[in-house]
């Protein structure tokens, strides 16, 4: 899975702010002109379903221009029964913003 985080969208501050991304089930394709590069930024992630889902990190890469982050996770879902329930995944960047995908 991915996530693409619009960073621009949120000023560092003391305050949870959400903002909205796209949870993808491919990779993404970058469109003419933008670039991927490694990221020097910091995200933290938890999810509140820990016995449904396990979540790892991959990879966090910045595209430019428009200033996104792209963030890679492998998902692990094994309830070992018939389940109906949201999971969130909760993102955390520590310059202050904060997403929460059901």
């Amino acid at each position: 899975m991915e996530i693409l985080l619009d960073t621009n969208a949120v000023q560092p501050s003391p305050k949870t702010k959400y903002t909205e991304a796209t949870i993808r089930e491919t990779p993404s394709e970058l469109r003419e002109g933008w670039t991927k590069t490694a990221s020097s930024k910091e995200f933290t992630f938890s999810v509140d379903e820990t016995s449904l889902l396990t979540v790892q990190h991959c990879s966090t890469s910045a595209i430019l221009p428009p200033g996104l982050e792209l963030i890679t996770y492998t998902l692990v879902f094994a309830p070992g029964k018939p389940v109906k329930k949201t999971v969130n995944l909760t993102v955390c960047s520590s310059e202050g913003g904060k997403w929460v995908f059901p």
